[in-house]
């Protein structure tokens, strides 16, 4: 979460928009919530002139340009895409750590109460467009 809003706030996403960046072992459940949070933090120092290198809210860089990764076996993602949406997540299988679900993960993920459609954007579309592929 840090990293997001040093990244963030600290104009790294202003300064090269053309730069993505991904979390990713970090789960997704925090997002919505951080993406918020810098929001109102922007909106509240901006008039004071503490936020005048960035151009748009904090949120609005992450959907441009970032990505969270979603663990396979991740329930709360179902708040994730309906507080934020779908656009900006990806899955891994958190292989070759102890924890990880691995070879199972990805039948795991599919297992998520979320629609086939979010399931196929996070599996495959928005990989695609974090790695420019």
């Amino acid at each position: 979460m840090l990293a997001c809003m040093d990244v963030i706030m600290g104009g790294v996403m202003e300064r090269f928009p053309r730069l993505r960046f991904a979390f990713l072992e970090g789960q997704c459940g925090w997002l919505p919530f951080w993406l918020h949070r810098m929001d109102e933090h922007h909106e509240w120092r901006e008039p004071y002139g503490e936020m005048t290198h960035l151009t748009m809210p904090p949120s609005e860089y992450f959907r441009r340009q970032g990505f969270c990764a979603v663990e396979c076996d991740e329930e709360f993602v179902t708040h994730v895409v309906d507080a934020f949406g779908d656009d900006n997540l990806v899955t891994t299988t958190d292989y070759p750590h102890g924890d990880s679900k691995y070879p199972k993960a990805m039948d795991r993920f599919l297992t998520l109460s979320i629609s086939d459609k979010s399931k196929k954007k996070i599996l495959w579309d928005n990989v695609l467009k974090l790695y420019a592929l």
